[in-house]
């Protein structure tokens, strides 16, 4: 079987490319299911967040605010010193979210930023519940 350089089956199933450049183009990201408020309408608390470095990596790690969250939204932002507050339009573009975690009970949730952490990002995590309702967001120190 021939593939291509990204991997993928050359005469697959996807002779003519157009899986491909959806995939590519347009679901890239991850994205966020919308809220289900006819059925819960609260928030999750904000997560507890802290930053580590190990081994010249900065880890970014995330606990639950309380029992009800599922999942952690990770946002990687252009650094700012401005405080980021539920609303900000950069938290409605997949453009900042590069993960979203599974929530681990009370455990502790791990994150290394893949595209390396060198200062140059705001990192900002929220955490969703059972019905995609997203908490206040939390800043992650970086320094």
């Amino acid at each position: 079987m021939v593939t291509d350089p990204a991997g993928l089956a050359a005469g697959g199933d996807d002779e003519l490319g157009a899986t491909t450049l959806v995939e590519r183009t347009w679901y890239s990201r991850p994205a966020l299911i919308p809220p289900v408020p006819w059925i819960d309408g609260r928030a999750p608390q904000p997560p507890s967040t802290s930053t580590s470095t190990a081994r010249g990596a900065r880890r970014r790690s995330a606990s639950a605010g309380d029992r009800s969250s599922t999942r952690y939204a990770i946002y990687r932002l252009p650094r700012t010193r401005d405080r980021i507050r539920t609303g900000d339009c950069r938290l409605a573009d997949a453009t900042y979210l590069p993960a979203v975690l599974p929530a681990r009970g009370s455990r502790v949730q791990g994150w290394t930023d893949p595209a390396g952490g060198d200062g140059s990002w705001t990192y900002v995590v929220t955490a969703l519940d059972r019905t995609w309702n997203e908490s206040a967001p939390r800043q992650v120190s970086t320094r």
